[in-house]
């Protein structure tokens, strides 16, 4: 499906519920009153919720669902997780799956992850989390084009090119916000 179609659907899904969501007090306020909350970062087929609690993120997916179905979208119970900021919250050794509408979702643990956007979400350790995340999607670049980076046959300027427009540009996506340690530029 083409990003154009799926950024048309996702506006009309939200469009239809998101007038409600503010008067039910969904999403984390920006500023002061009367301000619009922050609900629902999206960009194509990747949706954040923002959520205050479990009864009212169940209530909220529990809302897009509904409408996404009338569009005849669903929301994939594999792909969609709960991330929360809470460091204390019950302590569990298995993760938790809240059913909504039918569908068992996944709550991560505090330290867990998840990718949105292209990196790695997670409220511990963020630049930690994403630099690992970035090392392992270079070496699996680098496996895929071995062969031509390793090969005499090439000339070592053409491999070195090859090597920064590949690898190099994987290893790097999305690190200018990065906070880097001497440990984590070491890594790198």
């Amino acid at each position: 499906m083409s990003s154009l179609l799926l950024n048309s659907l996702s506006q009309y899904i939200f469009q239809h519920i998101y007038p409600k969501w503010p008067k039910r007090k969904y999403g984390i306020p920006l500023s002061y009153v009367g301000r619009t909350p922050l609900t629902n970062p999206r960009f194509v087929d990747d949706v954040m919720l923002i959520y205050g609690s479990m009864t009212l993120i169940k209530r909220m997916i529990s809302d897009v669902r509904s409408v996404a179905l009338t569009t005849g979208l669903e929301i994939h119970p594999d792909k969609t997780k709960l991330l929360h900021n809470l460091r204390d919250r019950k302590p569990t050794t298995a993760p938790e799956f809240p059913v909504v509408d039918g569908m068992q979702i996944e709550v991560l643990f505090f330290s867990g992850t998840q990718k949105y956007l292209g990196r790695q979400s997670t409220f511990c350790d963020q630049a930690e989390v994403e630099i690992e995340s970035r090392i392992k999607a270079a070496w699996k670049k680098f496996g895929l084009f071995k062969q031509e980076l390793t090969a005499k046959a090439y000339s070592a300027h053409d491999r070195l090119r090859l090597f920064n427009d590949v690898v190099g540009a994987t290893m790097l996506y999305g690190c200018a916000p990065w906070t880097l340690t001497a440990e984590m530029d070491c890594k790198i």
